[in-house]
């Protein structure tokens, strides 16, 4: 059996590290991926020592039975690292090509490395063709999509008007090398795209103001900076009928219950981590579309969080008056002279107009797969062999997957991981989830491998 793994970011490299840890030594691996380095993608592709992984490194084994790997491994590398160290995001690239590395020596299955970008995906009879842009292609009888997040869109139509001033996309080779140190700078969301991008430009020496507008005005929150053991709520649980104001009404009443008790309200929503996919697949569509409405901002700043080390450099920027947190919504954007001129639509609709050198988004990536200018989504789409999902989040899977046509039919050949499955698991960006997913697809190729061999 031959797999395609299209993508070698994070999600890719867990893909063929599983498939080779899982193989029965009689399957090839090809993992396509059109940079020069596996591993990367937009998380851990930075090397800036302020970027730090946003969660400890006990949680971020690419092994789910095995959670001391990643620590091992770093103290192989002469680090100091514990189970409780948030190390910086740059060692977890590396992390990730070692242990790929490894797991194709161990293999008896063989691993190809392909440099080049995937244009489509044609199922043909029990396999796929993968065409590349050089114009060649791969036959596959398995292909794995690992595309990870989707590049950000614009939040507002006019940004384009003032040239390059507007960084669409801050992860972009130089993206902010035009930021001068001493120009105001708007930063278009508030989530932990900005914390980035405002530790960037304070690391690189940028001495002026920095604002950051969102709708909420939020900012993520801190993760204690001691150790939180996860509490397990049995009161949460998943029903017929739930709705999402119960749910969110019962995490907050344990959240409160374990503050009073002199407990940590982390530790409830760090509790909920392995049961979040199956109460998310218990709420119907219409309750899905109300808790992304009212409440998966306050979902993500609570989930997703910040290392203690970063919050402390976030509160010093805050606290200086270099950074200011806004909520509202970008009502005009035009250049002015040299500079550009905002309007941040405020409550009560009173609109504040700043004037800053650049303006940065920051809104994160973007989950619209039917708005994407990637050639590979858009021939999927275009031949029905893929459809979105109907929350917009991603791609329209099944529970392991497979992806779901245009006619309702799921796939035998074609299945993704990672950010696309968004709208059937709402959790499934991190490490932990990703890797779930990756050892559960290998697993059961793998169980097709042997059983067709019977």
């Amino acid at each position: 059996m031959t797999v395609a793994v299209v993508g070698g970011g994070c999600s890719g490299v867990l893909a063929a590290v599983h498939l080779l840890t899982h193989s029965d030594g009689r399957s090839r691996v090809v993992l396509i991926e059109r940079d020069a380095e596996v591993g990367a993608g937009v998380a851990y592709g930075t090397d800036a020592p302020w970027h730090t992984l946003n969660t400890t490194a006990s949680v971020m084994s690419a092994y789910p039975g095995d959670p001391d790997d990643f620590t091992r491994w770093a103290s192989r590398m002469h680090l100091t690292a514990t189970a409780n160290s948030y190390l910086p995001r740059r060692l977890y690239r590396l992390y990730l090509q070692a242990t790929l590395a490894d797991a194709d020596r161990a293999s008896g299955s063989a691993l190809f490395r392909l440099r080049a970008r995937v244009t489509a995906v044609h199922p043909r009879g029990a396999g796929a063709i993968v065409g590349l842009d050089d114009g060649g292609h791969v036959e596959a009888d398995r292909v794995v999509l690992a595309l990870g997040n989707l590049p950000p869109r614009d939040p507002v139509d006019t940004l384009g008007t003032i040239g390059p001033r507007y960084v669409r996309d801050p992860w972009a080779p130089r993206a902010l090398a035009g930021v001068d140190h001493d120009e105001p700078v708007l930063l278009i969301g508030s989530g932990l795209t900005a914390v980035d991008v405002a530790l960037t430009l304070a690391g690189r020496g940028h001495r002026g103001p920095i604002d950051a507008v969102s709708r909420h005005g939020l900012l993520p929150r801190a993760h204690a900076p001691w150790p939180v053991e996860p509490t397990p709520v049995p009161a949460i649980q998943a029903r017929p009928g739930l709705t999402a104001k119960a749910l969110l009404r019962a995490v907050v009443k344990a959240a409160r219950a374990a503050d009073a008790g002199g407990g940590d309200w982390r530790a409830v929503v760090d509790g909920l981590r392995p049961t979040t996919q199956t109460l998310w697949r218990a709420l119907s569509p219409a309750e899905r579309r109300r808790f992304l409405r009212r409440a998966a901002r306050l979902w993500e700043v609570h989930r997703h969080r910040m290392a203690p080390s970063v919050a402390a450099s976030v509160d010093g920027l805050r606290a200086s008056g270099r950074l200011v947190v806004r909520s509202g919504a970008i009502a005009s954007v035009a250049p002015d002279g040299g500079a550009v001129r905002v309007g941040i639509r405020q409550t009560g609709g009173v609109v504040r107009e700043l004037r800053v050198g650049h303006v940065v988004n920051c809104t994160g990536p973007s989950t619209d797969v039917a708005a994407s200018d990637d050639p590979l989504l858009r021939s999927l789409l275009a031949s029905g062999t893929a459809r979105p999902d109907p929350l917009g989040l991603g791609l329209d899977v099944t529970d392991d997957g497979a992806l779901v046509s245009s006619a309702g039919s799921p796939s035998s050949v074609l299945r993704t991981l990672g950010p696309l499955c968004r709208g059937r698991l709402w959790e499934t960006t991190a490490v932990p989830e990703i890797r779930d997913q990756a050892c559960a697809l290998a697993t059961a190729l793998v169980g097709e491998r042997r059983s067709a061999a019977v």
